[in-house]
């Protein structure tokens, strides 16, 4: 993965791949308050949802169903029942300052068992926690009977800790979770960035590097699965102009040659808007209208196109 790129990969591959992994409610006391993005899934929440529903019974005809068993196996962890929650955050665009925070029914005894059995498994006392070191650049925490911590950087793991502890300041009452107080309460999944242009680091599409805050969350009401998009940009100008180039791509991608965008007719659904710097598109789409339709052959697709950005 380029690193420069991982977070904006992230949030393409968060649209595509909702069902994978993630869920419960953010644990805002144990997220450091100068992150500069955040995504978090509710995966009881989304346990309730008709398209869960239908992707639990569909989901052994996908290819990267045997990938899961095995991992689950080697785990021993059911990821529809196990895992209450996961939410991963991060300082810049560098996966390195990425964290990990996986909630739910862990076997932590087996996971333990299986650190000692690494070869350059390594300890640290860090206050009332240990920092377990492995395969050269993870590093991870139990930080309590139900909650893992993982990264690939120690000072991202120790900043987090000493959130945890009480000795930094955590996420509360940061800037970056207005976004989150006015979320549907049937939201699955939220994701936030302070600034996708700082990010960028002089690469990305042109689109990216002239947006700041940018806010995804995605519910489901009624059968109806819903997906909304915010954008803030330098200008009211800039953003009249982004909102043009976006609808000229959704133009583009009614001339696509693929099966799959045409028989679900995303683009039909797409809404845009625009007010002062701010763009916003929303998605309503009828769970029942997956379920009517090719859904292998589509989710093997849509899969395909995320593996393709990523």
């Amino acid at each position: 993965m380029k690193k420069q790129a991982f977070l904006i990969v992230l949030l393409f591959v968060l649209l595509f791949m909702t069902t994978l992994v993630f869920g419960a409610n953010i644990q805002k006391d144990r997220i450091p308050a100068d992150v500069d993005w955040l995504v978090h899934f509710d995966m009881d929440k989304f346990k309730t949802t008709s398209l869960f529903e239908l992707l639990e019974k569909n989901e052994k005809n996908f290819k990267f169903r045997g990938k899961s068993d095995d991992l689950q196996r080697k785990f021993k962890i059911d990821i529809y029942n196990d895992i209450d929650g996961i939410t991963v955050f991060g300082k810049g665009g560098d996966e390195d300052n990425t964290a990990v925070m996986i909630s739910g029914n862990i076997d932590q005894k087996h996971l333990r068992s299986l650190l000692d059995f690494a070869d350059d498994h390594e300890e640290e006392a860090y206050g009332q926690f240990t920092i377990h070191s492995w395969d050269d650049d993870e590093v991870g925490v139990f930080v309590d009977d139900h909650t893992i911590l993982i990264s690939e950087s120690q000072t991202t793991i120790k900043d987090t800790l000493d959130v945890i502890s009480g000795k930094k300041q955590n996420i509360s009452s940061a800037p970056i979770m207005s976004y989150f107080k006015d979320i549907s309460g049937d939201s699955f999944i939220a994701a936030v960035i302070n600034d996708i242009s700082s990010l960028m680091k002089g690469s990305g599409p042109r689109i990216l590097k002239q947006s700041g805050r940018a806010f995804f969350t995605a519910w489901e009401k009624a059968q109806n699965l819903n997906l909304k998009l915010s954008l803030d940009v330098g200008s009211k100008e800039v953003a009249e102009n982004m909102q043009q180039v976006i609808k000229g791509m959704i133009a583009m991608a009614n001339l696509y040659e693929n099966e799959t965008l045409k028989d679900l007719k995303l683009q039909d659904a797409i809404k845009i808007f625009q007010k002062d710097n701010t763009i916003q598109m929303e998605l309503t789409y009828p769970v029942e209208e997956l379920r009517s339709k090719a859904l292998e052959r589509k989710m093997k697709d849509l899969f395909q196109m995320s593996a393709l950005i990523y």
